[in-house]
């Protein structure tokens, strides 16, 4: 018998069904999503010119406090957050002892004692286990708060037309919490600037989705679905769970788990510090050629090639993961695990693309770059 999966809306999910045009739907950590608004080719113009907004309740919610908490997440994570300045937002790894990538995930730093963890993966008993020692509590949180996003150059001027001034005024890679028009909220302005994420309970999603909406008309804000963030990842080169790679817990092979440096995330790893879990088995690996890597791809032409074989002449020589059709780029933007031998060689890859051609499949190679 099939394995059934619950599958849930989201606390904003009478907004997000009102602005799915198309009536096309995602599953994405168990909850639907919509797969597009107003067309793909709008929603990725709105986050590279205007402003998307996004709902980003999906992902999961770990808070971390408690007087040990900087030297728990610096022992089960790649990077140091006893060093780290507060308010911050900070891209870290967990692994496993052998070094195997287990999630990827951003963590804001709320007060000196204060942390909240947001990734894709879902790891709670790993976190349990791993605060062993530690005077910390760690707590999941992901049902009692829901997200929201402003992804575009224009997210600031959003955030504080909606009167969410806690979030307008972040720089990027900074932090903070406070309230605005009775709520309480959770703000956070990644990296690069052009991503504020905000969170709140459930409850309030919605009063604050129209709020935003309302405030970004002026702006050319357009909801955006799965698809537009999706590709959006894809053309950064972000590696995501279960789309990407496995997570080392989810597999009983080890030739489907990869550290971090085969993800193309060693720029996460603070090795030169004391321990933290993995690191052991990380350290000889620094100058090691993975045997494979995860690279992105620029493929000819408009067609599935997701899954597919990657080869160089007659040789295969690795395969995609995630693609996606980019407007931007007039071409399949994909990641593809590589061999490091064929990484020099820059545009004379091919990938199989399928096409649909009336009421027939075809498959043909395509020309692919590194991109």
């Amino acid at each position: 018998m099939a394995h059934e999966v619950e599958i849930r809306p989201t606390p904003l999910h009478t907004r997000t069904a009102a602005a799915n045009r198309y009536n096309e739907w995602r599953q994405w950590a168990g909850f639907t999503y919509p797969a597009r608004c107003g067309g793909l080719a709008a929603e990725c113009n709105a986050v590279q010119e205007t402003v998307g907004l996004a709902d980003v309740s999906p992902l999961a919610k770990y808070r971390v406090s408690g007087p040990e908490s900087a030297a728990y997440l610096s022992r089960l994570t790649t990077r140091d957050f006893e060093m780290a300045p507060e308010p911050r937002v900070t891209q870290a790894l967990w692994c496993d002892d052998r070094g195997a990538a287990r999630g990827i995930a951003h963590v804001l730093r709320l007060a000196e004692t204060e942390f909240l963890i947001v990734s894709e993966t879902r790891d709670l008993p790993w976190l349990l286990d791993a605060k062993y020692g530690f005077d910390v509590d760690v707590e999941d949180v992901s049902e009692q708060l829901a997200g929201i996003a402003l992804v575009g150059p224009a997210a600031n001027t959003v955030a504080r037309a909606a009167g969410l001034e806690a979030a307008a005024r972040l720089a990027a890679g900074e932090t903070g919490r406070g309230e605005a028009r009775g709520v309480t909220l959770i703000a956070a302005r990644r990296e690069g600037g052009l991503r504020i994420e905000i969170f709140v309970p459930p409850e309030d999603a919605v009063p604050v989705w129209d709020w935003l909406e309302r405030a970004g008309r002026p702006s050319g804000l357009l909801p955006v679905g799965f698809d537009a963030l999706d590709l959006l990842r894809i053309e950064s080169g972000e590696p995501a769970p279960m789309r990407d790679f496995v997570p080392a817990h989810l597999t009983d092979n080890d030739a489907f788990s990869v550290t971090p440096f085969a993800l193309g995330l060693g720029r996460l790893l603070d090795l030169d510090r004391a321990h933290f879990n993995g690191r052991r088995a990380l350290l000889p690996l620094k100058n090691v050629a993975p045997r494979r890597e995860l690279r992105r791809l620029v493929v000819e032409g408009q067609g599935d090639s997701a899954h597919a074989p990657v080869r160089v002449g007659p040789r295969e020589a690795g395969f995609t993961v995630s693609a996606a059709w980019s407007p931007r780029l007039s071409a399949t933007a994909a990641l593809a695990w590589l061999e490091p031998a064929v990484l020099d060689l820059k545009d004379r890859l091919a990938v199989l693309q399928t096409r649909r051609e009336g009421l027939r499949r075809v498959d043909r190679y395509v020309g692919a770059r590194l991109a």
